[in-house]
């Protein structure tokens, strides 16, 4: 982490110090007390089944250099710490301080700072943007997908003093959070993947949606920043249409910054695409992916043109992208004990990115017989039944043996029914996953390929773990 000027935390978070300790700069931020040490600050956070301010003796205990917590309960325990020579700070929100603290590393920072944020694809862009630019710089990212108001800071304080990009993910569930975030990062370059049907049941429309991802222009000077998007996502062109400052538009389809001239082919090992700069005007540069599926060449494009920016040349930034694999639990490829593959793609799942995933492992597993496990997709609000039922509905016409399990398994199999008089559709709920995993140990082979999707909350990885459990007990 890069250390901070106590003093000059102490002006940013307009805390009230309570306990002054030996003028020092902070040289570790933590938010659990067993990870405190010398020279660290704990800093106390109120969970929903515990106080952090209860665990502030063990942080001490531990060597802690300082402690930030609430005002109040600070002012409670005071006394109780009169042996404790590091600073005690009260604040009004300790998670807004965490946030604080993630904006004055990025200050001290050297590296350029990239924000990614959209609906689906952002984990993936992040890997993908880390990877084209790691052969040119010192590189630091999102820690797996900490990419909400304490995750976000807690990847920032694992920026280190030599790094010369960070590249940063932002999630959120409601309206207000992107703004937050990115006024911490203030991005160098921003990038929007797309804006589709997700996190409706906080934000209701499609509108909102777009609203809510469009907080991130707030975090960019108009002078200084870049936003980098997909002309083929009409929102995400309508949110750069509102920004000032430099656009980078990408497209499979029609002539942008960076663009796919021609069709997109999967020929059973690679996808390949013929990729050109609109600046550049030259013969373009043959993309050889080693996974299936355009809306992964829109990511690739995003990841590109990030590079570009920063300096990296098209044909190295699409020679990197040979030896990319994709971060856990997003399309991971696996063979079975019986020689089945599996394509598990359990992080999380809206309308848009289910359908995308599914013509993608259609194209991967063209030569083998296909089986699906369906998850429910959350947080799509009052339209969740109308969405799963056109999911059923898209799924019957594709023919394979299917199995849905969740809360919304049902409306996958009544979608499915108005289209086929008999989908081969096996319907089980959240609490039957061993029963589900069992039926799959009875009818995979090598001959078979397994598609498991849904959202995370709906852990599908139990299945596989059940079904990997009994495929090795016979």
């Amino acid at each position: 982490m890069i250390h901070l000027n106590i003093h000059d935390a102490v002006r940013l978070l307009d805390g009230l110090v309570l306990k002054e300790g030996p003028d020092l700069d902070i040289q570790k931020i933590v938010i659990h007390s067993g990870d405190a040490s010398q020279g660290a600050f704990f800093v106390v956070l109120l969970g929903s089944k515990n106080d952090g301010h209860e665990f502030i003796r063990h942080a001490v205990s531990l060597g802690a250099s300082g402690i930030i917590g609430i005002k109040e309960k600070l002012d409670q325990i005071v006394y109780d710490l009169s042996d404790f020579n590091g600073w005690l700070i009260g604040v009004d929100d300790t998670l807004k301080a965490l946030g604080k603290l993630a904006f004055l590393v990025l200050r001290k920072s050297k590296a350029k700072k990239i924000a990614i944020t959209g609906s689906s694809g952002k984990t993936t862009t992040k890997e993908m943007i880390a990877h084209v630019l790691q052969s040119n710089f010192r590189v630091h990212k999102t820690k797996g997908n900490f990419n909400n108001f304490l995750g976000l800071p807690l990847s920032v304080f694992e920026i280190n003093e030599d790094d010369d990009v960070s590249v940063l993910e932002l999630g959120m569930n409601a309206p207000g959070e992107i703004r937050w975030l990115a006024s911490i990062v203030e991005p160098d370059i921003g990038v929007l993947t797309n804006v589709q049907p997700a996190h409706l049941q906080y934000l209701r429309t499609i509108e909102r949606v777009r609203d809510a991802k469009a907080e991130l222009l707030t975090g960019l000077d108009s002078k200084s920043s870049a936003l980098v998007t997909n002309l083929d996502d009409q929102n995400a062109k309508r949110v750069a249409d509102a920004f000032g400052g430099r656009k980078f538009f990408v497209s499979k389809s029609k002539k942008a910054d960076l663009y796919v001239d021609g069709d997109i082919v999967w020929n059973g090992y690679t996808t390949k695409a013929l990729i050109k700069s609109f600046e550049q005007k030259n013969a373009g540069v043959m993309l050889k992916f080693p996974y299936p599926g355009s809306h992964f060449v829109s990511d690739i494009l995003l990841a590109l043109g990030v590079g570009m920016i920063l300096g990296v040349s098209l044909e190295s930034g699409v020679s990197s992208l040979k030896s990319f694999t994709f971060p856990s639990m997003r399309f991971e490829k696996t063979i079975l004990p019986q020689g089945a593959l599996v394509v598990f793609d359990g992080y999380n799942a809206n309308p848009s990115s289910m359908r995308a995933s599914l013509e993608a492992f259609m194209l991967l597993a063209s030569d083998k017989e296909k089986v699906m496990v369906i998850g429910d997709m959350l947080e799509l609000g009052i339209d969740a039944k109308f969405y799963h039922k056109e999911l059923g509905g898209f799924l019957a016409r594709v023919g394979c043996e299917v199995f849905v399990i969740g809360e919304f398994a049902k409306d996958v199999c009544l979608g499915a029914l108005q289209v086929s008089d008999c989908p081969n559709m096996h319907v089980f709920d959240l609490n039957q996953k061993n029963a589900l995993a069992l039926s799959l140990s009875l009818i995979l082979s090598k001959n078979h390929a397994l598609f498991i999707k849904g959202s995370r909350d709906s852990h599908l990885e139990d299945i596989l773990y059940r079904l990997r459990a009994h495929l090795t007990e016979t």
